[in-house]
């Protein structure tokens, strides 16, 4: 509305479709939102680009989605500066494979999932990267992580009792990481072809294991 790139001066709302080109290397911004369920999404251009959040709160609103992806070899990546920068997320927030890969580093912030985060392994490129510890990602009540990669890592993050971990993208290894305490699980993986064995220490659901699709494999519980 500024006719400007914004600074770190500048709230920058978008509430409408938008798909958002960024060619200048580190951008810094007061805080970002996103809402009135625009769909949106931030593609590197020209070399690796890094969106830095330096203020409280951001959010992405639920009916709205941002997607990073990269573009060749470059990849896109959101990040946060300062000390527990609040980021909401109700609606989605996809990284994808695209190129060198949408990357999201929760360190500094606060991030709660109560509605999407995937992981998306596709676009052919190199992987999507979440950085996250327990301390500060958190997927909450009724929020969903999906894994929709091949392998990779489950990260370890805060699970509420409602959440669900969604393994989507498994073909002939499991993801590390599922050693840890979740709230439901669920494997809908079309593409599997080995038969897999679940971690025997380590896992535990406190609510429900779902298994919807193995594809030509399966899926072993074993003590």
């Amino acid at each position: 509305s500024l006719n400007l790139v914004p600074t770190n001066a500048h709230d920058v709302v978008i509430d409408i479709n938008a798909t958002i080109d960024l060619n200048t290397p580190t951008l810094t911004i007061n805080t970002l939102t996103i809402s009135n369920s625009a769909v949106v999404t931030f593609t590197a251009s020209g070399s690796n680009r890094t969106l830095t959040i330096d203020d409280t709160p951001s959010s992405i609103g639920s009916g709205s989605s941002l997607t990073l992806n990269g573009s060749g070899s470059l990849n896109m990546n959101l990040a946060f500066s300062g000390t527990s920068r609040v980021m909401d997320i109700a609606g989605s927030l996809i990284i994808t494979a695209t190129g060198g890969g949408g990357r999201y580093n929760a360190t500094n912030s606060l991030t709660t999932v109560t509605g999407l985060f995937k992981n998306d392994g596709s676009g052919g490129g190199t992987t999507g990267t979440l950085t996250c510890s327990a301390a500060n990602f958190t997927v909450g009540t009724n929020g969903t992580y999906e894994h929709a990669l091949a392998a990779g890592t489950i990260p370890t993050v805060t699970w509420d009792a409602t959440s669900t971990c969604y393994v989507t993208g498994t073909v002939s290894t499991f993801p590390s990481g599922l050693g840890q305490s979740l709230g439901n699980l669920t494997f809908n993986c079309s593409g599997m072809t080995a038969t897999l064995s679940l971690p025997s220490t380590g896992l535990s659901i406190a609510g429900n294991l779902y298994i919807q699709n193995t594809g030509s494999g399966a899926i072993s519980l074993q003590q």
